[in-house]
């Protein structure tokens, strides 16, 4: 009889295990087959976003050799033409891509079947008008520009390019939906599975008390087994967290994301400030001084922000001059040492007869400090930065390896760290905007494109490379300049006493904004000038007509009716002493020399400070 239970007793925990085993079996093909399901949508969703990539792509080659023809036939200057080699280079693969990409998509096939001959009738018409400004005909050029069939084609191809986003778009938003459900699913599938594992494993621990001790290790030996498990799932949840969010954060765009976060804060700051402002002051109380200060500090921050994106745009306002790179590092080493702190050891290696270059120094002294600073941050336990010069011969094998390079003489500054280093993966993006692998708070993800962006526009280059666990070294080729010794500089001037005027030197402000202009007028009078003011250029040229005393035109370059370039250039015909500043905030609207016929103008880059407005009036009244 006992032998009769114990072998029902056998019997009946084998089935038990057998039942839970296969019960388990079946939980794990669910939950396998969920996982695929999951996988399946997350790539359709990357194959969706890389179909929006590619049209944005598209778009912005044809829109990039749009702004090139119009630039070169405002300013006849070769250097516009950039965007434009680039979408010759690059559009054919593009569009071929973009075709491969959504040739599975029949809603497509009626807008590939436009768009293609859209795009390349625009761009034969901008190569058109390329070839007669190249030719010497810049009203034939003109001519073709003003038919506006450029502008109706460029309509149609936006209309068209923004109906497949469109159809993308809703794509990705079912793909996205198909993706949490799959996911959810997965989760009740691995809740189910840890469940199933949990009871049996509760149940091998029941048994193994009344077993041997074989079984007992036995059991023991599956419930490791049962930790992996948990950890393997719980490792595989992050990832796929991460995956998750790293998709959303593409197609919002982290650009936009980027500035609209960044520019919030700051304008959250200077209307708080203000606002306290107002009410202190409505109530007669003191204590202005840390509103004022707040307010100032977060407009100077939002000026550097967009400093920081036009000099990664290459469209910010430089004042380059020569400079001799060994004098230019060995004035800043102090700054640098101060800055990276005393865990950081220093070394400069500079070349013998080392050539000039021509480029502006407070821009060169920001980048070299963007990349001490970065450097400084990959070495937290100490390190070794060094900094050299050399000449630089560039042939052309070695910039088509470079990439945009050109071949030529160039000046070598090459910045090197002991730090962490990059993966290939983080190297690939690190000129991008916003893009940062530092923690939130730390950094905004912009020195590096700000310094990319100022050495592009100063006609360089620049390369990286970068070892995990071995450091990074970034070289910036910056072009040898050839000529007079006489305005060498080695570092930007720090002198911090404001120039003023005196009554007798009459400034006139030509500005269409009140606003602006009413804060132009009062930062000249300020400075001890007596001010006049005109919100357009015929009423200035009247002004100027019936004061002869007039000194110094300061114009807005974007005005209604004639802009500040056209005015400039009258009032300089009519009025031969008379000196002339600009004013801008964003050279895309004027020219990037800030010429105005064949006389270089200075800048006045907005928004300024009153030290700015002071310097820039006061050199361009003593030149």
């Amino acid at each position: 009889m006992f032998q009769s239970v114990s072998k029902a007793s056998i019997f009946s925990r084998a089935t038990g295990l057998v039942l839970g085993f296969a019960t388990l079996a079946l939980a794990v093909a669910v939950a396998a087959n969920m996982e695929l399901s999951r996988r399946q949508n997350s790539e359709l969703i990357r194959h969706t976003l890389r179909i929006q990539n590619g049209l944005h792509q598209l778009f912005a080659y044809v829109e990039g050799s749009e702004s090139s023809e119009r630039g070169y036939l405002i300013s006849n200057d070769e250097t516009y033409l950039g965007p434009y080699e680039d979408a010759r280079h690059n559009l054919k693969a593009n569009i071929d891509e973009v075709l491969r990409l959504v040739a599975d998509n029949p809603e497509h096939s009626k807008h590939t079947a436009n768009l293609v001959p859209l795009i390349n009738e625009r761009m034969a018409l901008i190569g058109s008008v390329i070839e007669e400004i190249h030719s010497g005909k810049t009203a034939e050029a003109a001519n073709i520009v003003k038919t506006g069939r450029g502008r109706v084609l460029m309509d149609q191809i936006r209309a068209d390019i923004s109906d497949m986003i469109s159809i993308e778009h809703r794509e990705l938003e079912k793909r996205e939906t198909a993706l949490a459900s799959a996911t959810r699913a997965v989760d009740i599938g691995v809740l189910l599975l840890t469940t199933i594992l949990l009871i049996l494993a509760a149940y091998a621990v029941g048994q193994a008390q009344q077993q041997s001790n074989a079984l007992l290790e036995s059991s023991k030996a599956l419930q490791v087994r049962n930790d992996r498990l948990l950890e393997e799932i719980a490792r595989r949840e992050e990832i796929e967290a991460k995956l998750r969010q790293s998709q959303k954060l593409e197609a919002i765009g982290q650009l936009t994301g980027g500035i609209a976060h960044d520019f919030n804060n700051m304008l959250s700051v200077v209307i708080a400030s203000l606002n306290l402002l107002k009410r202190r002051f409505s109530r007669g109380e003191g204590g202005y001084d840390r509103f004022i200060d707040s307010a100032v500090e977060a407009a100077e921050r939002a000026a550097n922000l967009t400093h920081r994106l036009l000099a990664f745009s290459r469209t910010q306002p430089l004042a380059p001059s020569p400079i001799d790179a060994n004098e230019f590092v060995a004035g800043i080493s102090n700054l640098l040492r101060s800055t990276l702190g005393e865990h950081i050891h220093l070394e400069t290696s500079l070349a013998k007869d080392l050539w000039l270059t021509k480029a502006d120094p407070n821009e060169l002294e920001n980048a070299i400090l963007n990349l001490a600073v970065n450097s400084r941050d990959a070495m937290e336990r100490g390190g070794r930065l060094t900094i050299e010069t050399s000449n630089c011969l560039i042939d052309r094998t070695y910039a088509e390896a470079l990439g945009e390079a050109k071949p030529g003489q160039y000046v070598q500054l090459i910045v090197t760290d002991t730090g962490s280093g990059m993966s290939p993966e983080v190297v690939a993006r690190v000129f991008d905007p916003f893009f940062t692998t530092k923690a939130i708070g730390k950094g905004t993800g912009l020195g590096l494109s700000q310094v990319y962006g100022f050495v592009k526009q100063s006609g360089g280059n620049v390369s990286i490379y970068s070892e995990v666990g071995r450091g990074t070294t970034i070289k910036l080729y910056l072009p040898r300049y050839v000529g007079e010794d006489e305005e060498r500089s080695a570092q930007p001037a720090n002198s911090r006493n404001i120039p003023t005027g005196t009554p007798d030197q009459v400034v006139l402000i030509v500005e269409d904004d009140k606003r602006a202009r009413d804060v132009a007028v009062e930062c000249v009078r300020e400075l001890g000038y007596t001010a006049l003011e005109s919100d357009n250029a015929s009423a200035a040229l009247k002004i100027l007509a019936d004061r002869p005393d007039v000194r110094l035109l300061m114009t807005d370059v974007v005005m209604p009716g004639d802009d500040g370039r056209k005015l400039a250039a009258q009032a300089r015909r009519e009025h031969p002493n008379l000196k002339i500043l600009l004013m801008s905030g964003y050279l895309g609207e004027a020219t990037k020399s800030g010429e105005v016929g064949h006389v270089n103008l200075p800048l006045l880059p907005k928004p300024f400070t009153l030290e700015q407005a002071a310097r820039k009036i006061r050199d361009a009244l003593d030149h």
